[in-house]
């Protein structure tokens, strides 16, 4: 029985069909939030279940993959906290909301990023922000991120909050976009740190 701060639902797979079972499961347990509420669900498969043993397998392969590639490409991993791998050597941080964010930044150098774990801020990646001198929490454009931004605020000193422009995720922004609206921010905090 859910609680009144979750969301459950339930997803039927049709197994035997041209879909991509694994892509749309792995996707479906992505899902962390349904508006402001824990999201949970129950996967139902139907059709042939002779099927279901290689569909798992598929399954498997494919979150693997999804794994790896969150790791490559200046991206660590570390106790599924995906970070920038320079995290450790700077004395500013950059907060975003997930791993594809991460990645992103790393595509124009931005190796100091740490991604806060959406909606659910995960104490960890707040505990660690709280060890760096300055902190710039760079949210997506749309109502969860502007939540998002708010209750880092709420929660730990952010000196520069940015947003995403309105409606737009940090991981769909064009680089230069990126690039425009983190630059002066990232040349004060390396100014202020001198």
């Amino acid at each position: 029985m859910p609680n009144s701060k979750e969301s459950v639902g339930t997803i039927t797979i049709q197994l035997g069909s041209d879909i991509d079972h694994t892509s749309i499961e792995y996707y479906i347990e992505e899902i962390e939030r349904v508006d402001k509420f824990i999201a949970k669900f129950n996967t139902i498969y139907s059709g042939s279940t002779s099927n279901l043993r290689h569909q798992k397998k598929l399954y498997l392969s494919n979150k693997a993959r999804a794994k790896q590639k969150l790791t490559s490409g200046g991206m660590v991993n570390l106790e599924g906290l995906v970070h920038g791998k320079n995290i450790d050597r700077t004395r500013w941080i950059i907060l975003v909301e997930g791993a594809a964010d991460v990645g992103r930044l790393s595509q124009l150098g931005y190796q100091n990023t740490l991604e806060v774990g959406g909606a659910r801020l995960d104490d960890r990646a707040l505990a660690f922000a709280r060890t760096k001198e300055k902190i710039i929490a760079f949210m997506d454009g749309d109502e969860e991120g502007i939540d998002n931004l708010r209750r880092l605020r709420n929660t730990i000193k952010i000196d520069e909050p940015l947003l995403a422009d309105k409606g737009i995720e940090v991981e769909n922004l064009p680089l230069n976009r990126i690039r425009e609206i983190l630059e002066p921010a990232s040349k004060k905090m390396s100014r202020e740190l001198l």
